[in-house]
């Protein structure tokens, strides 16, 4: 992998013993690199339950629709706030040959949040809505990107992390943004997006220190 751009900053926030900081990444990568994104990507979104049933805590999707200048396959309007997009294409229903010959039709795969629920002061529930086009009902969303025959062309996800903090006496606790993570990526470029307003020390970038995040971080910073 080549590394375009590398930013970095951090500052301590007003009245604030924390550090507010942010670290964009663009890479020029290769296939075999991005199908392992994907699964790093997809065990990520596995993790934090955005593929159950149950309302997310504390978790949202973006808002941001896009980094950078990588472009869309579909015309897919904004509604809510996206977890995830998978575009690419699948073999026709009547196809038997996977081959580079055969019928392929696009498909897409969008999962986006919902506000659900504040629940007591310190939780924010949110409800996932999963909308596709050409792809099997049968499976689930992991199941489809380890077993359909795919052919994955581009991916985002968004994830905003919210804690909650006490404001005053009279107002109380609220659920404010604590971190992100923005990534998207085709076959040939990686663009990653973070951000984290609760670190300790200056120089530690988001996400650098969350378990769920360590595969896939380790992935992107060999160059």
């Amino acid at each position: 992998m080549k590394t375009k751009k590398n930013e970095f900053s951090s500052k301590k926030g007003l009245l604030s013993t924390s550090f507010k900081s942010k670290h964009l990444i663009e890479l020029d990568i290769s296939k075999e690199n991005f199908l392992k994104i994907i699964t790093l990507l997809i065990e990520i979104l596995d993790k934090e339950e955005v593929f159950s049933d149950k309302p997310l805590c504390n978790i949202q999707g973006r808002e941001k629709a896009y980094l950078g200048d990588l472009e869309s396959v579909f015309d897919i309007s904004i509604h809510n706030k996206e977890l995830l997009l998978i575009k690419g294409s699948i073999p026709s229903v009547d196809e038997t040959d996977f081959s580079d010959n055969s019928n392929w039709d696009d498909f897409f795969l969008r999962i986006t949040s919902e506000f659900f629920e504040f629940k007591g002061n310190h939780k924010i529930l949110n409800k996932t809505h999963t909308k596709k086009a050409n792809l099997p009902n049968s499976l689930s969303v992991s199941e489809i990107v380890k077993t359909a025959p795919l052919k994955i062309d581009y991916i985002r996800i968004g994830l905003e992390y919210f804690k909650s903090k006490n404001f005053t006496s009279i107002l109380g606790f609220a659920p404010i943004l604590s971190e992100y993570a923005y990534i998207e990526a085709t076959e040939e470029k990686l663009i990653y997006e973070s951000y984290s307003a609760c670190l300790k020390k200056k120089d530690v970038k988001p996400f650098e220190n969350n378990i769920k995040f360590k595969d896939l971080l380790a992935l992107i910073n060999k160059e």
